[in-house]
Order: C-alpha cells, then structure tokens, then sequence
C-alpha cells in the first residue's frame, strides 16, 4: 500500500510505502536519465523528500554531478562528470478543487 506518492514528470516519481510499526518506511524513487546511487542521493540531490519540493514549488531544480560519461576514443577510455538538472516537466495541468484538474 503506497502512503504517500509524488512525480515531477513522466517516468520521474518516488513513493513511501510504509512498513512494520517499528520501522521507518520503504522509500522508493525512479527517475529516467539519472543513476540513483550514493552520490546522487545526499541531501541536496534527488531524493524524496527533494522531489516532494519540487513538485510543491519549493525548488526550482535539482543538480547532479556524480554521473558519469564513459568515451571511448582510439587513445582510451575516457569518464568524466556530468552535470544534470532535475525540472518539475508535469506542468501541463493544473489541480483545482477536489483534485480535478484543467489545461494549464
């Protein structure tokens, strides 16, 4: 059973599903172009609880800088950083009373 759902665009969402009463909930959180690791998901890059905000208009964008790109050239293999932003890109409706909701 999901607790608590939130999405910024298509195929970008996380949701809370809770577990025993003694544990914290099981949070999950997918979004398409970007490698959710460790790096990814310190306090200031793509978790829940960010997305949530964003999604409220709390924040205008997330930043990422630990993704990396691999280029394969005829001197080697070469990986750099690569910097991405998360954007609120669900903006093509708006939610009025009762949760209906209308072209923006």
């Amino acid at each position: 059973m999901i607790e608590e759902f939130t999405a910024t665009g298509a195929k970008t969402y996380g949701y809370l599903c809770p577990k025993d009463a003694d544990e914290d909930n099981h949070c999950v959180v997918k979004c398409k172009g970007f490698t959710l690791n460790f790096g990814n998901t310190t306090d200031d890059a793509v978790t829940f609880e960010n997305m949530k905000r964003l999604a409220q208009g709390d924040k205008t964008k997330i930043t990422t800088n630990y993704n990396l790109r691999f280029k394969l050239t005829k001197d080697g293999i070469f990986t750099n950083q690569q910097r991405k932003d998360l954007i609120l890109t669900a903006n093509k409706r708006r939610i009025v009373d009762n949760y209906d909701t209308l072209q923006a």
